[in-house]
């Protein structure tokens, strides 16, 4: 089978914050991946659904149920129209991959094609270094379910990235069986992956999948003092502690619910 290469992503930005970007980098998108599909809220700026358009991906826009349910549209109009190497990668993510760590991104899929026996997910987690410069509302939380995705699984795992890559039998199954409408997909999809087959999820390390967020918002960090502080405001607050920790819960809790395993009280 010819491989075919695509990516799926989400997108929300009322501000259009991403669209600059996405023009920027609309050439190596075309060239990565044959086909690329974005769900995309109703409240992203036109000016960002034009520059997506311009690059080549298609968007589809509208209100899903969720960010579990657009990821799963995304993967699956790309997985509809033959794609075999599916990389899921949340679009401020990639874009400042692209920018940041251009190299590993651009080798990134033929790790996976080549690897043998042929796997259907791998978890695209952070090195030490690039896990350390988010927020500590992120580190703390994402941590906390990672060590629960870790003790499911066996091995140590960072799920949380807002990144993954699937083979065409891979995002069938996965596409299958999932259910959870938040984030807590991250933890569902390789736990559906794992309970079919173990030895075809992997797990690897990337420098580009850092904190990306502070790329998109230059004037309020300027404008708060530098990077720190501005980070500081925007994370290190009581509602921000209380989502990230219910997310956390969520996710492992999807973890077990699939596995069947594990202390549920």
């Amino acid at each position: 089978m010819p491989l075919t290469r695509a990516l799926a992503t989400t997108v929300h930005d009322p501000d259009a914050r991403l669209a600059e970007l996405i023009l920027k980098h609309a050439d190596n998108l075309r060239g990565a991946y044959m086909h690329a599909a974005a769900a995309v809220t109703a409240r992203t700026s036109g000016k960002t659904l034009d520059a997506l358009r311009s690059a080549g991906i298609e968007a589809l826009v509208g209100d899903s149920a969720g960010i579990g349910a657009s990821r799963r549209l995304a993967v699956a109009t790309v997985a509809d129209k033959g794609a075999n190497s599916i990389h899921y990668c949340d679009l401020d993510r990639w874009l400042h991959w692209r920018e940041s760590w251009p190299q590993e991104l651009s080798g990134l899929l033929a790790r996976f094609e080549k690897s043998r026996p042929a796997p259907m997910y791998a978890c695209l987690g952070r090195t030490t270094r690039a896990f350390g410069t988010h927020p500590k509302v992120q580190v703390a939380c994402e941590d906390a379910t990672n060590r629960g995705v870790s003790a499911a699984f066996r091995r140590r795992s960072d799920v949380t990235a807002g990144s993954a890559w699937l083979s065409a039998d891979g995002a069938r199954l996965v596409l299958s069986r999932s259910v959870e409408s938040s984030n807590a997909t991250d933890g569902e999809w390789p736990a559906i992956a794992w309970l079919h087959d173990p030895r075809r999820v992997l797990q690897t390390w990337c420098e580009g999948l850092e904190f990306e967020t502070a790329t998109f918002h230059s004037a309020e960090v300027e404008a708060a003092g530098g990077r720190d502080e501005w980070i500081r405001a925007t994370y290190d607050t009581p509602a921000s502690w209380a989502h990230r920790l219910g997310l956390a819960s969520a996710t492992v809790a999807a973890v077990v619910r699939v596995l069947g395993t594990g202390e549920t009280e």
